[in-house]
Parts: structure tokens; C-alpha cells; sequence
């Protein structure tokens, strides 16, 4: 990738993590579905202006139209008011390690539903970050004594 995508992409990393401790902290009484419902609505506004600037010149059809609507309004809000209801009952450590099973599961769904190709670099990516997640949030590793 070129430099403009790595830096995007540790830009975008950063912003998660700050975002995530600094909703713990500071927004902590405020309840999950305000705050979900606060990021959602900010980020459709932001993305407001792109949007109508870069319209397509076809319309898209019925269909992809309720596709992206439905997908952004139920697994999006509904994934984000969980997220939010998780962060508000473990800390930000726990429930930002929830992201790092997306690929996990993207790459389950595309290995059943698309038929891709499983191969071993690919296992082990996924057992790694699976243990990386187990760590985290203190599945396994090193108990502390009483």
C-alpha cells in the first residue's frame, strides 16, 4: 500500500482507542443508546456533504438502496448500541478487544458462504488474534495470586 493508507489506517486506529477511553471516562452516565445514537447521527452529517457531492449519475436500484439502508440502520445501530452498552458495563480495554474478532468472522463467513480459499497463513492469523483477544481481556494468562 502506499504511505497515504498507512497512515490513514494508523490515524484511524488512534482515534479508535482515544475515542473508546475517552467515551468510558467522560460519558460514562450518559446512557448507551444516546451515545450510540450521538456518534451515529454525527457521523451522518459529516458524511452528509461528500455524499450529495459525490451522488452517483445513476441511481442506484431499489434494492441496493434498502440493502445499504438496512444494513446501516439495524446491524449498524444495533451493533453500536451493544458496543456501547459493553463499554458502559466492562472497561475499554474489554470491549474494544470485541473488534479485533471482525476478522475472525469475516473470514469464517467468507470461507462458508463465498467458498474462499482457507489456507495456513490465514489459520494462523486467525489463531493469533484469537489468543491476542483471550489475553486482553484476561481469558488466559497469568492469575493473580490471593
Amino acid at each position: 500500500g502506499s504511505g497515504l493508507a498507512v497512515i490513514s489506517a494508523l490515524i484511524a486506529s488512534a482515534s479508535y482507542g482515544v475515542a473508546v477511553n475517552f467515551t468510558k471516562h467522560r460519558l460514562a452516565d450518559v446512557p448507551p443508546q444516546v451515545v450510540s445514537a450521538g456518534a451515529l447521527v454525527m457521523a451522518s452529517a459529516i458524511l452528509l456533504i461528500p455524499g450529495i457531492w459525490l451522488w452517483p449519475e445513476t441511481m442506484p436500484s431499489a434494492k441496493a438502496f434498502n440493502c445499504t439502508l438496512l444494513l446501516g440502520v439495524v446491524c449498524t445501530a444495533v451493533a453500536y448500541a451493544l458496543f456501547f452498552r459493553l463499554l458502559k458495563h466492562t472497561g475499554a480495554m474489554a470491549a474494544s478487544s470485541v473488534t479485533f474478532l471482525i476478522p475472525v468472522f469475516a473470514f469464517l463467513w467468507g470461507a462458508s458462504v463465498l467458498g474462499e480459499k482457507v489456507d495456513p497463513q490465514l489459520l494462523t492469523g486467525m489463531i493469533i488474534t484469537l489468543l491476542g483477544t483471550a489475553l486482553t481481556i484476561g481469558l488466559i494468562g497469568r492469575r493473580k495470586n490471593a
